[in-house]
Order: C-alpha cells, then structure tokens, then sequence
C-alpha cells in the first residue's frame, strides 16, 4: 500500500510505501470511543455490536457518485449543466 502525509510545512510529501501487513491491526487500546473506523462505525459503537477487529476494519463499498449532503436536487442539475457546456 502507498500513501502520502501532509508534512508540517503544509506541504504533501512524496508517495512512500506503507508496510502493514494483511490482518495486521492497530491495538486496541490506540482507539477512543469516537474513533470512526473503515467501516463508517465509531469504535464504541462496533463494541456495543460485538464487532471483531477484523470487521470493523473492513471497508464497505466505496460510493460511485458525489455530492454534497447539503446540495438540492435542482443545484446538482444545474452544476451538471454547467458541467455540461
């Protein structure tokens, strides 16, 4: 896996290699109750469900479309339109 990081200099640094092995998770004790995991839910939440580790760091479908939640249907027509031109 590669990845990139956003150096304190508010710059992005190169792409690197990220070595985490397959099945390789972080501790437990690295995640606060609010930490939202791979798979939308808060690491407290996915406890209360007595979800394993594995499945909360299972990523679900990504979407195919975009928009933002606060756009109204006749906003996305007319970007689409100025899209479009």
């Amino acid at each position: 896996m590669t990845g990139r990081s956003l150096h304190e200099t508010a710059t992005l640094t190169d792409w690197e290699t990220i070595h985490y092995p397959a099945g390789s998770f972080p501790a437990a004790q690295s995640f606060s109750n609010q930490t939202v995991c791979p798979n939308r839910g808060t690491y407290g939440r996915n406890i209360q469900q007595g979800q394993a580790i594995a499945q909360m760091m299972a990523v679900p479908s990504p979407p195919t479309q975009w928009q933002p939640k606060d756009a109204t249907q006749e906003d996305t027509a007319r970007r689409g339109d100025q899209c479009r031109k």
